[in-house]
């Protein structure tokens, strides 16, 4: 074969190598995105039971994350009381989180990011990173 023939199929296998991944990706992502949340029957003594939505790594150690609620998000999801969107944005979801997690801890279940609930979740508002 000439090399322009060769040249043409490894960028034939290319594009058909990143449009698989492109399509994985967005499988993916339309899977996580319509996971349901955690319910109060799903968390006992704080952790996921077995068969309840499970939770997914989304920040590499030391990485910056920028707002403390994003950091809470981070934190309720890897402990599989969150299952939305990861951004700073306090909603609706993000609430329930944090009254599913402080029942589970016996604490009143407000819903509000007060200094108790970040201890809780390990999160030090002094230092970025964690």
């Amino acid at each position: 074969m000439s090399t322009n023939r060769l040249s043409w199929i490894g960028v034939a296998l290319v594009v058909l190598i990143v449009g698989g991944l492109v399509v994985r990706t967005l499988r993916h992502d339309a899977s996580v995105g319509s996971r349901p949340a955690a319910s109060r029957q799903d968390v006992v003594g704080g952790s996921p039971r077995p068969g309840a939505p499970e939770s997914v790594h989304i920040a590499a150690p030391g990485e910056k994350i920028k707002s403390s609620v994003e950091r809470a998000k981070v934190v309720l999801t890897a402990k599989g009381f969150y299952h939305g969107r990861l951004n700073g944005n306090f909603d609706i979801e993000t609430q329930e989180a944090l009254k599913l997690f402080q029942a589970s801890l016996g604490r009143k279940p407000t819903g509000y990011l007060d200094k108790p609930t970040y201890d809780a979740l390990g999160i030090d508002l002094k230092n970025p990173r964690r």
